[in-house]
């Protein structure tokens, strides 16, 4: 069974009557109070960042070198024979 958190911080902002009467309008579409709109809307930003900032990134030369890589791999060493003769003679089926 999930457990409940509950809400126990504090976040203050001080913004302009204007603003705080468009984010009312919005909250007021969405059916939902100021203050949930806000958190809401500022905790789905939060994971978009994040989920941004998680993603590989490459610089150009790296995305060079791995473009390279893939079109011109180099031969396979003698490790990696043995690791697939190894895998060929185990006869592993894909489930």
């Amino acid at each position: 069974m999930g457990t409940i958190e509950t809400k126990s911080e504090r976040v203050t902002a001080r913004i302009t009557p204007k603003l705080k009467s468009f984010l009312k309008q919005a909250a007021d579409l969405r059916g939902r109070s100021l203050t949930d709109f806000i958190v809401e809307s500022a905790q789905k930003e939060a994971e978009n960042i994040v989920e941004k900032g998680l993603l590989i990134q490459f610089t150009i030369e790296q995305q060079d070198q791995i473009i390279e890589a893939l079109l011109h791999p180099s031969e396979p060493n003698e490790v990696l024979k043995q690791a697939a003769h190894f895998y060929d003679d185990a006869d592993i089926s894909s489930r």
